[in-house]
């Protein structure tokens, strides 16, 4: 099989588990940027279970993350996607392409390479979390789990996918937060494309860091309030009509 089968491969089935497990969870989701998030939040959580109890084999892992996509096979209903400016259209589309061929590269950065990824391979190796403690082993690992089934499956550049993923899924989150506030569906579209053009943002967004899915999840979460304070008051407004 060519590399690149098991590049996209990998990737797509853990971003796929992790959309399947938030649609699962919650059918109804405002957007399905909340229902990535919230399952990406849930699968980690199970797979960092596993990598704990050193039962994270890729006998257990596969399956795992094929059977949590399978909500995505269910149908669902068509939903009207508003038009976005081609000024600022265009140039997302284009550095999208350029953006994906980086994802797609070796890992050079240091940092992903030394302990992002390190931290995945050694997990690999040993079929879970080993009882060393160490600086890096200290830190916050809620995306390096998500990064370990694409990493069985496709290696480094397969983890990096993962980590564009929500690099490039921040685009319609912060579109669709835009909207939900009152902003013009083309102004709240130029906000996440304008970010997404950043070049520092690109190189983040592009690597196995966690960088932009620090900017993706936070987002979630406001997003979420933000349409739990909307059911409220659309709740109170029908009790007083």
């Amino acid at each position: 099989m060519h590399p690149l089968f098991g590049i996209l491969g990998g990737a797509a089935l853990t971003l796929a588990a992790c959309l399947g497990t938030g649609r699962a969870a919650w059918r109804r989701a405002p957007h399905w940027t909340l229902q990535l998030a919230a399952g990406a939040a849930l699968l980690g959580t199970a797979l960092f279970a596993l990598l704990v109890l050193r039962w994270a084999h890729p006998a257990v892992i596969v399956p795992l993350c094929l059977s949590a996509s399978a909500p995505l096979f269910s149908v669902f209903r068509n939903r009207a996607k508003p038009r976005a400016p081609e000024w600022i259209a265009l140039p997302v589309a284009a550095y999208g392409v350029y953006y994906l061929a980086h994802a797609l590269a070796p890992e050079i950065q240091p940092d992903a390479a030394g302990y992002h990824l390190g931290l995945v391979a050694d997990w690999a190796r040993q079929g879970g979390m080993t009882a060393r403690t160490g600086f890096y082993d200290l830190l916050p690992l809620g995306l390096e789990t998500l990064f370990y089934p694409a990493f069985l499956i496709g290696g480094h550049s397969a983890a990096k996918l993962v980590h564009f993923g929500f690099f490039a899924a921040t685009v319609p989150l912060v579109a669709w937060i835009g909207r939900t506030l009152g902003a013009d569906s083309r102004a709240a579209f130029c906000a996440g494309g304008l970010y997404f053009l950043t070049p520092v943002a690109g190189i983040s967004g592009t690597s196995a860091y966690n960088d932009a899915a620090a900017a993706f999840f936070p987002l979630a979460a406001f997003g979420i309030l933000l349409s739990a304070a909307q059911d409220r008051r659309l709740y109170f407004l029908s009790l007083i009509h």
